[in-house]
């Protein structure tokens, strides 16, 4: 007898539009309950902005960032949660 087991949702963050000028949409999937935090960092590895720090039940997430405060200039976000940590690049224009 062979058992199957459910393909792994692996972690992913999506962020749009990007680059923007103020407010960008960050969305992600949880597949189990999870402690999570998103931190948004500067180029030189800096703490900008820390947006989220719970536990959050399963399911599809939405979290607006407002960056219009921000200098232009490159940063990173980083998705931390119970089952792994995801970075992607934010490009803050004019």
């Amino acid at each position: 007898t062979t058992v199957y087991s459910p393909v792994e949702k692996k972690l992913e963050m999506d962020i749009y539009p990007n680059p923007t000028k103020s407010e960008t949409v960050i969305t992600y999937y949880l597949a189990e309950e999870s402690v999570v935090s998103i931190d948004i960092f500067d180029i030189t590895g800096r703490i900008a902005n820390s947006l989220v720090k719970q536990v959050q039940p399963k399911g599809n997430k939405q979290v607006v960032l407002n960056l219009s405060s921000f200098p232009e200039g490159i940063y990173f976000l980083r998705l931390n949660t119970d089952n792994g940590t995801v970075t992607k690049k934010i490009i803050k224009v004019r």
